[in-house]
């Protein structure tokens, strides 16, 4: 039985003990964020794990150098979360880890016992996995309490998306649209900007040669999670985030847009698959479901921008 592949990224922990430090001075230092180190052996261990997902979830290997940047990417922002975690006190017991690992052991049709000889037969250690566990549980706690406290969504926007689900039997236009976030801090200089517009640009060129939109993304994408977060999937024209809700439509399939600016960054789409969809189930559309499709949307956005803020405000050193 397979796991399922969001639950495979599982980061090698690391104990650094005095007794130790002969076998430690072994294994270079990667990277420095804050008081915080990334060593080398994590980032391999990562890496190895992000091929893993890859290949489970069908997608071309992008190249070793391309791959490895992304991957130090995602784990400098998870430290930067979790040192934020760590500044608000919060913690996660192991009576609420018990409870978490639980949930996600009858997901998968079995026990903690089965679902630990699961982990072990497919190679994974279940004592690493457990960890990693509990740092996704803080960064969602930072998410929540940093994030998403402030997030709103209003009854017009539930409307919005409620009547157009709510149009029975009408043949929906869906759109299923690429995305890279080229990033931008709050206050951006003039140079950064000139410098984020370019490499948009390069993107850009990369996809007029490539047909292959994933790989493109995660060489230059800047998104928290790109793999989830390059493709968006099929959507009608309501459900597209406002900045190119208005632009898609008029796309032609596998057009590319030119640099589009928001308060996140630029951000480069382009226009993957286009068909018309008859909605089943129309009427079982609720507003909850709705306020919750929305809110996610949202939350996604803020988080990017918040782990954006973190990062121009830490001292990260990336060693060469």
């Amino acid at each position: 039985m397979q796991i399922s592949p969001k639950l495979m990224l599982l980061p090698l922990i690391l104990f650094m003990m005095p007794l130790y430090a002969d076998s430690i001075s072994l294994d270079r230092i990667t990277a420095t964020v804050n008081d915080d180190i990334i060593t080398q052996s994590e980032l391999d261990d990562r890496i190895q794990n992000a091929k893993q997902q890859l290949t489970a979830v069908g997608v071309q290997m992008p190249e070793t150098q391309v791959l490895a940047e992304q991957v130090l990417n995602r784990l400098i922002e998870e430290r930067l979360i979790l040192q934020q975690a760590e500044n608000m006190g919060m913690q996660v017991d192991d009576a609420a880890l018990n409870k978490a690992l639980l949930s996600i052991a009858k997901s998968n049709n079995t026990d903690l016992v089965g679902f630990r000889a699961l982990l072990e037969k497919d190679g994974y250690d279940y004592i690493e996995f457990r960890e990693q566990i509990r740092k996704d549980m803080l960064i969602n706690q930072v998410q929540q309490q940093r994030v998403g406290y402030n997030i709103m969504v209003s009854d017009e926007e539930i409307d919005r998306l409620v009547t157009e689900l709510q149009v029975k039997d009408t043949p929906h236009t869906q759109y299923r649209v690429g995305h890279i976030l080229i990033a931008l801090p709050r206050n951006p200089s003039s140079a950064r900007v000139q410098s984020a517009e370019a490499k948009a640009q390069q993107a850009i060129g990369a996809l007029n040669k490539s047909p292959d939109f994933t790989q493109v993304a995660l060489k230059y994408s800047d998104s928290s999670n790109v793999l989830e977060q390059a493709d968006l999937g099929w959507r009608t024209q309501s459900q597209l985030p406002t900045l190119i809700a208005e632009i898609v439509p008029n796309m032609t399939i596998n057009e590319i847009s030119k640099p589009l600016r928001n308060s996140s960054g630029f951000h480069v789409i382009q226009l993957l698959e286009k068909r018309q969809h008859v909605p089943e189930n129309i009427q079982s559309a609720q507003r909850e479901q709705a306020r919750e499709y929305l809110y996610q949307q949202k939350l996604q956005e803020a988080m990017q921008a918040f782990i954006t803020q973190l990062r121009d405000g830490a001292h990260v050193d990336v060693k060469t």
